[in-house]
């Protein structure tokens, strides 16, 4: 078994945190795999987020930024759980499926999304909660997106993320989705990957502590 999942949350000590970067290296036609993206991602990526979004005290009111939200699927449930008096935006920086998330969950008035990346998340600072669910493995600089997250949330807030620390099947299956069957898939894609303690001691490194880590 090659994945290694990991729930982590991290608080911050002075300030609040957020985090994610992406590598910015997308190949693939984005209009032909957005809308077959939701189903393949469903059967790992969604169910791991909902086990997620268990550990991070999530509260009505609160401000909350789901980074890399894809179409949106898990998105919505965090809407759900923070209720009218609380804000959820959704951010990808593929424009296709940012449309397709505001064609299937843009009837929910407490709800947002936005195409961006890390480098945008401080347009919607104070946030309590920020999600960041199979992610990880696109960014290139984790150090340098790790602060930045850091710098988006209220103090004592929580950042929370699933990630792998190995390429997995369900990884290799969307790629073929995205790009189709011949593509070389590193070379394409641009994974960045981390251990367990690499990313337990960036986190402290960048100003957090780590609530919960497992795998």
């Amino acid at each position: 078994m090659y994945l290694y999942r990991f729930l982590t949350s991290l608080s911050s000590r002075t300030r609040g945190l957020c985090y994610s970067c992406w590598s910015g290296r997308r190949c693939f036609s984005a209009g032909r795999e957005s809308e077959a993206y939701g189903p393949v991602s469903a059967q790992w990526q969604t169910r791991h987020g909902l086990e997620l979004l268990c550990v991070l005290e999530l509260r009505p009111e609160q401000r909350v930024l789901d980074l890399g939200c894809s179409s949106g699927e898990l998105t919505v449930e965090l809407a759900r759980r923070v209720g009218q008096r609380g804000h959820v935006v959704g951010l990808d920086p593929n424009e296709d499926r940012i449309r397709v998330a505001r064609q299937r969950h843009g009837d929910a008035l407490n709800l947002e999304f936005a195409t961006g990346t890390n480098e945008n998340m401080q347009h919607y600072r104070p946030l309590d909660r920020i999600v960041a669910n199979f992610v990880m493995h696109w960014i290139e600089n984790h150090r340098r997106c790790l602060k930045q997250v850091f710098d988006a949330l209220k103090s004592g807030g929580l950042f929370g993320f699933s990630v792998v620390t190995v390429p997995m099947p369900f990884l290799y299956e969307l790629t073929k989705v995205m790009a189709g069957p011949e593509a070389d898939l590193y070379e394409m894609m641009g994974w960045h990957f981390q251990t367990r303690d690499g990313w337990d001691e960036l986190a402290r490194e960048t100003g957090f502590s780590v609530k919960l880590s497992k795998q």
